[in-house]
């Protein structure tokens, strides 16, 4: 969500890193979801979601550059500050 926003509001994505940084993207609904079943059950496990499939951020950046018609630029940093 925090690249789409940066897409959205300035047309740049921020990457820090080269971007191959894997990460398990799970959408936002299928986490509300699983977590008003677990509020129903009113149980007090932790719960760990997953897909099971990871990306790089570089990937999922692409894929929003994509989205957005490539009307977005990529920068690279190399840390946080």
């Amino acid at each position: 969500k925090l690249l789409v926003r940066f897409a959205q509001n300035n047309g740049t994505i921020t990457l820090y890193g080269d971007g191959s940084n894997q990460r398990d993207f799970v959408y936002v609904d299928d986490i509300f979801e699983l977590t008003v079943k677990a509020i129903n059950r009113e149980t007090e496990a932790s719960l760990n979601v997953a897909t099971g499939t990871s990306f790089s951020i570089l990937a999922a950046a692409d894929f929003i550059i994509e989205k957005f018609g490539g009307n977005c630029s990529l920068i690279f940093k190399r840390s946080a500050q």
